[in-house]
């Protein structure tokens, strides 16, 4: 039994509307960090839990080319077996995974497990339970394996009590933690933010990809399924940063701040002239945007920020605590998990 098994969830491959920049963010924590500490702690197996990709209903052929090459090739080169599981973003309906993208463009690789439906796995020499994302059609199948005890629960699961991001608690789902009572250690995907209660662990995602993400430490997990051992790896990119620009502003390197998002402070302006420079400079060094924060109003420059084709959820978020905000509304999580509420009815319907 080899010591050490790799986790790692919620990697959205083609994120920001298939974005280069982000891919090559992306890119670079799997050539300098992943594959690295893979080769150091001799890790065979990786699960992956979810949400590989970033679109239910579409892929970019440059962006799928260019992460079969760099990542699932590498994978396949280095003789890892890789067990994929099903997450909402890669299952094309809501009420089935049976099609899905990993299914559909991961065929080709013969160290790849993909796990469409609950079952249990036989993973470095330890039986383990796996969970894809639970919908009306296998609901029944997950429920069934869960009144069976297992150490181990490896899934894509939306469990109430559970921080989503930052200061945002999922409470109004079906699926709450007593579920998971016969399992020891259960680890998900699907909520980007890590956080851990009792015995269910949210991994959070390997890298930044909103604002949301600012100031969150980033990375991925090694377990050791024998032990329970669990070591994290940190991820030290970091695609969102801020600066406080003050009269006497600190000596800052512009070149660290390329193809990142930036949002600039601004304490107390001083000299007109040198603000320009400043704000010249930082330009020069071609951040994917910068967004400058003066006396409580907010200038965009360059703005290059768009939606995703399937993040309908992200906006209907954005837009409502821009409301709440705007109107001092007090319940305003109430009214932002209702509008979700709905929203998710509706997918549901249309599926």
């Amino acid at each position: 039994m080899n010591e050490w098994v790799a986790l790692i969830t919620d990697q959205h491959f083609g994120v920001r509307n298939n974005s280069q920049v982000f891919l090559e963010y992306q890119l670079d924590f799997y050539e300098d960090v992943f594959f690295p500490a893979l080769e150091e702690y001799n890790v065979l197996d990786i699960i992956d839990l979810g949400d590989t990709f970033d679109r239910r209903k579409s892929i970019d052929f440059n962006i799928l080319h260019q992460v079969k090459e760099r990542y699932y090739r590498k994978l396949q080169n280095m003789g890892k077996t890789l067990y994929s599981i099903v997450g909402n973003h890669t299952a094309y309906y809501k009420n089935t995974n049976r099609v899905n993208t990993l299914d559909l463009v991961l065929s080709d690789f013969d160290n790849i497990v993909i796990v469409e439906n609950p079952e249990i796995i036989h993973v470095n020499e330890m039986d383990v339970l796996m969970m894809p994302w639970i919908n009306d059609e296998n609901k029944e199948q997950a429920f069934q394996l869960l009144q069976q005890k297992h150490k181990y629960c490896f899934g894509h699961l939306e469990i109430n009590g559970f921080e989503m991001y930052s200061g945002h608690v999922h409470r109004d789902g079906e699926f709450d933690s007593s579920l998971f009572s016969n399992v020891e250690h259960v680890f998900s995907g699907h909520f980007h933010k890590k956080n851990k209660k009792g015995n269910i662990m949210y991994l959070g995602n390997p890298y930044q990809l909103t604002w949301g993400d600012y100031g969150d430490v980033r990375g991925f997990h090694l377990l050791n399924m024998k032990t329970g051992e669990l070591k994290f790896i940190e991820n030290p990119y970091q695609m969102f940063h801020t600066i406080e620009y003050t009269e006497k502003p600190k000596k800052i390197n512009f070149d660290e701040y390329k193809n990142s998002y930036v949002k600039v402070i601004c304490r107390k302006k001083g000299s007109v002239t040198k603000f320009e420079n400043f704000v010249k400079k930082l330009l020069a060094a071609n951040p994917i945007d910068v967004i400058i924060i003066e006396n409580e109003s907010v200038f965009e420059i360059d703005e290059m920020e768009d939606f995703e084709e399937e993040n309908t959820a992200e906006i209907c978020r954005t837009s409502s605590r821009k409301y709440v905000d705007e109107n001092s509304i007090s319940n305003g999580a109430k009214i932002e998990n209702k509008i979700l509420s709905l929203l998710n009815k509706a997918e549901r319907e249309a599926a």
